[in-house]
Order: structure tokens, then C-alpha cells, then sequence
């Protein structure tokens, strides 16, 4: 049976775009620049299927990288808790930023599936793109950093326990069951979640579809959980 866009998202995509297309870039490869300036626009719309939270504030700060960029941070903080003091805190960084997609874990899915290609809202060429953005001719080479691509790491044995999610129609899926395949093996506590239906992003295309109720509800039992 052929892979088919969940019904709620493709209405939902249907409904922004005119058609069921998922609209990648329309940047050839190493084009950075159009990727960048497609994806500004995108995340604009994006944010708009986001709740509101009046009682989350938000502060931003910067911090300046090895390279003398100027790289934003938000720090969010629920009503009663004190974000000077001691306690939990969750850290996410989207490995992509300098672009506008996530790089993901991998810097090895090379060869694209012809059945996911119609669904890449982040392409295989984007992939490409982001890549060698980030690492110019090291790509699929020896010396790649650890930091840069954490898959490569032989032993991810002693690590805190994982949730990982992936869309079913994510040019990152087999990566990511691979990634938590092997931490499984490692002795590592690890929960997958594999969405039918769902491409990346998915969760940024509609707040009111059931797929992206359970995985957001899932996260944060996730996250509750530590």
C-alpha cells in the first residue's frame, strides 16, 4: 500500500497551500539562501498553530559563538517558578538554525526513497544543503566532530533515558529508529514513536489534529516523567 499524508494534516495542508502538496523549497542544491529566506516565511505561518500561554513568560538573552555570531536565546518560565533558582529545566536547540532545517542526528541519508520524496516538506537536497552549510567537505568524511553528528558516536552506553519521534514520512525516519535501536542495545532506556502518515514538521502544520495532540501530550508526559 502506498504511503498516503494523514488525513487531518492533508486537510489541513489543503487548506494553507490550495493543494496537497507539502511545498519544499524551491532552491537547488547549496542554495542556502533561498532555503533560508523559504523557510522564514514558513516559520511565520508555522508559529501562528501554536496555543498561547499568558501565564509562560519569555526572556531573551544572546550569547555570542566561537565564530563571534550573535545567537538569540529564549528562556521560558511557568508562572510560580523562579528562573533564577534551582530545578528542572528542559534545553532544545534545532540543530539546523543556520539554515532553517533540522540536521537531525545523521549526516548519512544519502540515497532518497523515491516513496517519501512527494512528502519532504525538508528534502533530500535540502539535506544536502544544510550539510554542507555546516561542514563544507568534511561531509561523509572520518573527521567529522562528535558535536556535528552525535550518531557517529560508538558507544552511546550511560546516557539518560530518550524519547525519540520521527514521522513515518520523515526523510529521517530510518535514522532515527536506527539511532534508537542502538541506544536500546546500549542498555539505554528509550521510547519511539513512529507516526503514520505524518512528514516532518508535522507537528508545526495544525495544533487542532489528533496526530499532533497525542505527540505534543506525549512529550510533555516525557518530559514530566525526569
Amino acid at each position: 500500500m502506498a504511503y498516503e499524508l494523514d488525513a487531518e494534516l492533508l486537510e489541513a495542508v489543503t487548506a494553507r497551500s490550495g493543494s496537497g502538496a507539502m511545498l519544499p523549497p524551491p532552491a537547488a542544491r547549496d542554495g542556502w539562501k533561498a532555503v533560508r529566506e523559504f523557510g522564514e516565511t514558513a516559520l511565520a505561518g508555522i508559529e501562528l498553530t501554536l496555543p498561547e500561554h499568558p501565564e509562560v513568560t519569555r526572556t531573551d538573552y544572546w550569547a555570542t559563538s566561537f565564530d563571534g555570531a550573535e545567537v538569540g536565546l529564549r528562556w521560558y518560565t511557568p508562572e510560580g517558578h523562579d528562573p533564577s533558582g534551582s530545578g528542572p529545566a528542559a534545553l532544545f536547540l534545532h540543530g539546523g538554525g543556520m539554515i532553517a532545517g533540522s540536521v537531525a542526528l545523521y549526516d548519512r541519508n544519502t540515497a532518497p526513497d523515491p516513496a517519501l520524496v512527494p512528502f519532504a516538506g525538508w528534502s533530500y537536497d535540502d539535506n544536502h544543503t544544510g550539510w554542507h552549510a555546516l561542514l563544507g567537505e568534511k561531509v561523509g568524511g572520518e573527521d567529522v566532530p562528535g558535536s556535528a553528528a552525535p550518531a557517529r558516536a560508538a558507544d552511546l552506553a550511560g546516557l539518560a533515558p530518550a524519547y525519540v519521534e520521527v514521522g513515518e514520512l520523515d526523510i529521517f525516519r530510518n535514522e532515527s529508529i536506527e539511532y534508537a535501536r542502538r541506544l536500546a542495545a546500549a542498555g539505554t532506556s528509550v521510547e519511539l514513536h513512529v507516526h503514520p502518515g505524518c512528514p516532518h514538521g508535522f507537528d508545526r502544520i495544525a495544533a487542532d489534529v489528533d496526530v499532533v495532540r497525542r505527540s505534543r501530550a506525549d512529550r510533555m508526559r516525557a518530559l514530566n516523567s525526569y
